[in-house]
């Protein structure tokens, strides 16, 4: 849980870069497969992070 003051900073994170927000709903994700105990959930996630875009989660270099 956010207090309000870390909640609006993270909306103008997200609004300043679209980037930030799919890092930040993709760690949530993340956060969220380990309680369920389910491999699949985490194969889905690899494939959804690859598939990003965000090239600290894809591998990729940039050139």
């Amino acid at each position: 849980m956010l207090t309000i003051s870390q909640a609006r900073k993270v909306d103008a994170l997200k609004q300043g870069s679209p980037e930030c927000g799919l890092l930040r709903s993709l760690g949530m994700c993340f956060r969220g497969i380990f309680p369920s105990r389910d491999p699949g959930k985490l194969d889905s996630w690899i494939d959804d992070a690859f598939n990003s875009g965000l090239v600290a989660l894809n591998g990729s270099h940039a050139s």
